[in-house]
């Protein structure tokens, strides 16, 4: 059987606009999804990719919370897409239910 995309947390997909984004040395680049210990984000085609195994510090912003300081190790890169393990802090369960709320609020509106 394969190991591939096995997850421990529920993801956070989010649609193209409503996307949060991640501030990194002064740079902001969009969400595709979310987790609580992990996200993945998109590189413009003008950015360099990062160091697979690099560690990073920024600031994630969402819709629905204030602002929330991360700190993550760089797991894989794929063409325009990285993908980050956050440690040692996860993103706390409320913000998570917060966003998934918001997000089912706006698709019902």
């Amino acid at each position: 059987m394969s190991q591939d995309n096995q997850r421990s947390h529920v993801r956070i997909h989010y649609p193209p606009a409503r996307r949060p984004t991640l501030q990194l040395d002064g740079r902001e680049y969009p969400v595709l999804d979310l987790s609580a210990e992990g996200l993945l984000f998109l590189l413009p085609p003008d950015a360099a990719p990062p160091t697979l195994g690099g560690r990073l510090e920024g600031t994630l912003r969402l819709r629905s919370c204030p602002p929330v300081a991360v700190r993550a190790r760089i797991v894989w890169v794929e063409d325009d897409r990285v993908g980050l393990h956050l440690w040692p802090d996860a993103i706390p369960y409320s913000v998570l239910l917060s966003e998934e709320r918001s997000l089912a609020a706006n698709r019902g509106a």
